[in-house]
């Protein structure tokens, strides 16, 4: 299925700045350098995909300097 999500805080900038709303396709497979949709018990992130290993996946923001990252 498809949806919207908004873009908030700053840790996806340059690629994404706050109040930007982006296409969200749920449930599609994705491979490095995608972004990504992390849901949280509490949020839900929007980081980009650095690397899958072992069943793990590994996501980070494109703004390091504030981003919070796996």
């Amino acid at each position: 299925s498809w949806g919207f999500a908004i873009v908030e805080g700053l840790s996806m900038i340059p690629a994404l700045a706050p109040g930007e709303r982006v296409l969200v396709r749920y449930g599609a497979p994705f491979s490095n350098g995608d972004i990504v949709l992390v849901d949280h018990s509490d949020r839900i992130d929007i980081k980009r995909v650095t690397r899958i290993e072992d069943d793990h996946i590994f996501v980070e923001g494109d703004n390091t300097a504030v981003s919070i990252d796996s």
